[in-house]
């Protein structure tokens, strides 16, 4: 993708149309329990239902199905402690390429497993960030491997941003202006308001707000 500060909505509308059918549409589901808890309505989009069990499925679909096959023939490199390793690992396998996965020797036995099933290769790295990206390079250089990045590569933040795109689907009357204002903000114990993106992860939904008018001026964040 050429260099820019976001993802535009057209990027996040042709991912939702690149991952249709490689990932599910989850439901959108509210709890009366916990409305009533929090005296707040509070909408659950359900990624625990994802393929590869987590919303980064979209993401590393989007990014592995923007490549030519051409580009795809030393496989896929990344490093990651799980969630991304397996939606990259299972994108790959997809596609019929080879994907190198760098995990910290503490990565929970249950992930390494799942992406060794979806056929990862995983080379195992000190749990540090210098030990991540430094084992990396060594793989990518050793294999020629194409890194997708877990969360600095705008296909992988676009594939993620067709999760709001189904809230909006899903609420599109209820989520439009004030509701939506209250999912993308919160609030500490003195009533004071933070918005979400200063939070990992988030960088990757809020985007799509701007184009609802909610006020909203997102920030980059890393994870």
């Amino acid at each position: 993708m050429m260099p820019q500060q976001f993802p535009t909505l057209d990027d996040i509308n042709a991912a939702a149309l690149r991952i249709e059918g490689l990932v599910h549409k989850t439901p959108l589901l509210t709890c009366d329990t916990i409305n009533e808890l929090f005296k707040a309505e509070i909408y659950f989009k359900c990624e625990n239902f994802q393929k590869a069990g987590a919303f980064k499925s979209r993401g590393a679909c989007n990014a592995v199905f923007s490549l030519e096959k051409e580009e795809l023939i030393n496989g896929v490199g990344t490093h990651s402690s799980g969630n991304h390793a397996q939606a990259l690992a299972r994108a790959a396998r997809l596609r019929e390429a080879d994907a190198y996965i760098v995990m910290p020797e503490t990565a929970q036995k249950v992930k390494i497993d799942a992406v060794k099933q979806y056929g990862g290769k995983i080379s195992f790295c000190k749990p540090t960030l210098e030990s991540r990206e430094s084992t990396l390079k060594s793989v990518l250089h050793k294999t020629g491997a194409l890194e997708i990045h877990p969360y600095n590569d705008y296909r992988i933040i676009a594939g993620q941003g067709t999760a709001a795109l189904e809230i909006l689907g899903y609420r599109h009357e209820e989520l439009i202006g004030k509701k939506v204002h209250s999912l993308i903000h919160s609030k500490h114990k003195d009533g004071s308001e933070y918005p979400i993106e200063d939070y990992a992860d988030a960088g990757e939904v809020v985007p799509l707000a701007k184009w609802i008018e909610v006020g909203v001026k997102p920030t980059p964040v890393t994870a």
